[in-house]
């Protein structure tokens, strides 16, 4: 209800269930709705439009435009990260300020906020929407901050945040790479749905030319009860060339064996069982 209050004070809208419904599109956001009340510049009704489009659109570039040009610069950059703390924006944006900045986007009509302790913060949600949309104008800087920020996150260990990154761009390679180096990491802690997500997410273009990920995939399929999926996986995974690949051929081979165990089938793939005994941790 301070919202509300806040706007019966201002007596920017005309009755209540405008201000309701105002409030509820922006979360309450007080720091924005003051702006807009207050600025005598305001259009017409600017508080009252029905459609989110108008609304938004004046509340966020008045916000904007009042920051001082390093704020401005430094928001719209950091917002193109996945989490926002200071040494995750230090790394990527090439800079040694950032928590100084972070602090003063705090202070500065509620744009950030800290969201614990140690260090994390988040911009408001319809904040953050905007500068990404400012970011995205300029399409080519947008991809190589997401190829820088992908890059950080997987050095200190955060797949799905690199993952994440590199899904906004176009770079199906670099997401490739990035499944291919992730999945042992992903099948040994137990995220097995999420490998297999991953490895299934790729067009089948590059999983042709990445078999053993097929291989991971099945391997991920059988700890999550799914041997016939398995199964299929492995069909898949099988060398089509001339030269036999013998150590994804063995790859396939226990995997295969693990499959036919959960079905209760190991009987039927002798060869299989040979390879079983000699069944190690996915090194790809």
């Amino acid at each position: 209800e301070e919202g509300l209050s806040l706007l019966n004070s201002l007596g920017a809208v005309a009755n209540e269930p405008k201000r309701r419904a105002l409030l509820r599109r922006c979360n309450g956001w007080a720091a924005a709705l003051v702006l807009a009340a207050q600025d005598p510049l305001a259009p017409p009704g600017a508080l009252e439009a029905t459609g989110e489009q108008d609304t938004f659109a004046y509340l966020l570039q008045e916000v904007y435009s009042r920051l001082p040009p390093k704020l401005q610069d430094f928001a719209r950059w950091s917002s193109g990260l996945s989490e926002l703390t200071a040494d995750d924006c230090n790394a990527v944006l090439g800079m040694s300020n950032a928590r100084q900045l972070l602090n003063e986007l705090v202070e500065s009509f509620q744009l950030v906020r800290a969201l614990d302790q140690s260090g994390h913060y988040a911009f408001h949600d319809l904040f953050k929407s905007f500068l990404r949309d400012l970011l995205r104008q300029d399409q080519a800087a947008f991809e190589a901050l997401a190829m820088r920020s992908a890059q950080h996150y997987e050095r200190t260990g955060r797949w799905e945040l690199a993952y994440g990154q590199l899904q906004e761009t176009q770079a199906l390679i670099p997401l490739a790479g990035l499944v291919e180096r992730a999945a042992p990491a992903l099948y040994e802690a137990g995220d097995w749905a999420k490998l297999e997500s991953w490895v299934e997410g790729l067009p089948e273009t590059l999983l042709s030319e990445r078999p053993h990920l097929r291989v991971l995939a099945a391997r991920a399929a059988v700890q999550l009860g799914q041997p016939d999926r398995a199964m299929r996986l492995l069909e898949l995974a099988e060398p089509r060339g001339a030269a036999p690949d013998r150590e994804l051929q063995a790859e396939i081979g226990v995997a295969r064996a693990q499959a036919y165990r959960l079905q209760g089938l190991l009987e039927r793939c002798p060869s299989s069982r040979k390879v079983t005994s000699r069944a190690r941790s996915p090194t790809r």
